[in-house]
């Protein structure tokens, strides 16, 4: 039995992936119709791709998967035509290859996944019989999406797998799809297809980005009926989507801000109701919503971090506690979370008091901040204040990127043991809303 059968929960209850595009994701989210209803109105009412930038961990990518989920319901249900979330998020490296077979074979997926759909809206689709015989194939099935396993960009083409199912090349697949997303989407108002372009901040720097958002600019960025929303950290979209090559293509960020702290417990809450169903047991939640608050305002409003801790916490609490009430859970989480402080502090050992300044200054101007900004620090040049950076960076307290093409980025921050260091340097007080 797993310790959340043990608490009386279906499945993790502090689980940090993103959620899902369907019903249950849909009810999870929390806090976010605002930005649910600007998402859904870009795609439906630009031809730019849409963008999202945040913090690592603000749920960035939830939103964009809940909000193409409940476009589709209430469209479908509304007899409107329909916006479809592709089934797979696509991560961007610096290297090309194979990228374009997986956008593909995903939205061959898409298309068979959703061919009663929109056949009962009054899409017109060709036959897809042999696309789906042949990814069903016991060949195919077994290999996801690998561009080199399939044969993609590499001028071979589709075996059969067996004498009765077809093959296709590479430029056969593609026109195919292309072909059906033309006749079902020859403008914006018949609606499309939302994929998610995730973690653009992978691409270290904004020249980097930029580079394979203009090799992408008029093949992936220009197929039929699909809008793209990408999402990225550390201003890594803003940066990279100021390309001429791509004015008229990308839209500006939604900046997407941390969860306000009201909402918060909800969080906790809804994944309580959505998870506690085992019959005869009465759930255990070792960190309830008000615990929760507390680790998400320690953090910094980071939820991902928060709800990762929380996991963390229900390892302890599973091998050391006895049960009791919330105000017992509370306390022991405060207990958990003092001891988790001090040992990441000794960790970071002894620094002088000019680093622990910087670090103090990186604190009260939110956690993150650019090398450009070595002025407000005390420095007479980024050079003067990089000796400093490094040494918090070695000590796990900050993290940072080197952008050469870009230094306004916010790409020096604080990570999450650094903020629970700073609680402990502020005497475990309990942070303000």
């Amino acid at each position: 039995m797993s310790v959340w059968e043990r608490l009386g929960f279906r499945e993790n209850l502090y689980a940090t992936p993103p959620l899902p595009g369907n019903e249950e994701g849909s009810r999870l989210l929390v806090g976010r119709d605002a930005e649910v209803e600007e998402l859904q109105d870009h795609w439906a009412s630009y031809d730019t791709h849409a963008t999202v930038e945040g913090a690592n961990g603000v749920g960035k990518t939830s939103l964009v998967a809940v909000a193409a989920y409940r476009d589709m319901v209430a469209r479908e249900a509304a007899r409107k035509p329909l916006i479809i979330p592709i089934g797979e998020i696509f991560q961007l490296t610096s290297e090309a290859e194979g990228f374009t077979s997986r956008v593909y074979l995903a939205l061959a997926r898409t298309l068979l996944d959703n061919q009663d759909r929109l056949e009962k809206a009054g899409y017109i689709m060709s036959d897809l019989s042999g696309l789906r015989q042949w990814l069903d194939s016991p060949t195919n099935k077994t290999k996801g999406a690998s561009g080199s396993v399939l044969g993609f960009g590499g001028g071979g083409s589709y075996g059969a797998a067996s004498s009765t199912s077809p093959g296709f090349t590479d430029n056969g697949l593609i026109e195919l799809v292309n072909s059906n997303l033309r006749n079902m989407f020859p403008s914006r108002a018949a609606g499309g297809f939302v994929g998610i372009l995730d973690n653009m901040e992978l691409l270290s720097t904004s020249k980097e980005a930029r580079r394979r958002l203009e090799e992408m600019r008029d093949g992936v960025l220009s197929i039929p009926g699909i809008r793209w929303v990408l999402c990225g950290a550390n201003g890594i979209v803003r940066s990279a989507v100021g390309s001429p090559r791509l004015t008229g293509r990308i839209a500006d960020p939604l900046r997407l801000e941390p969860l306000q702290r009201t909402a918060v417990p909800e969080v906790i809450r809804r994944r309580i109701s959505e998870y506690g169903n085992q019959i005869g047991v009465t759930p255990n939640p070792p960190v309830e919503p008000e615990g929760f608050l507390h680790l998400y305002r320690v953090l910094n409003n980071n939820l991902r971090i928060a709800l990762k801790h929380a996991g963390e916490f229900t390892k302890w609490y599973d091998r050391n506690s006895e049960g009791g009430g919330s105000e017992d859970r509370l306390k022991l989480l405060e207990v958990w979370l003092t001891d988790q402080a001090d040992a990441y502090a000794a960790d970071a050992g002894s620094l002088t008091d000019r680093t622990w300044r910087v670090f103090d200054e990186l604190i009260i101007f939110g956690g993150s901040c650019s090398p450009s900004e070595f002025e407000h620090f005390g420095f007479s040049s980024r050079e003067a204040m990089r000796p400093y950076i490094k040494t918090l960076e070695d000590a796990n307290l900050v993290i940072s990127a080197i952008d050469e093409d870009d230094s306004r980025r916010r790409t020096i921050e604080i990570t999450p043991n650094g903020w629970l260091v700073q609680y402990m340097r502020s005497g475990y007080k309990k942070p303000t809303d």
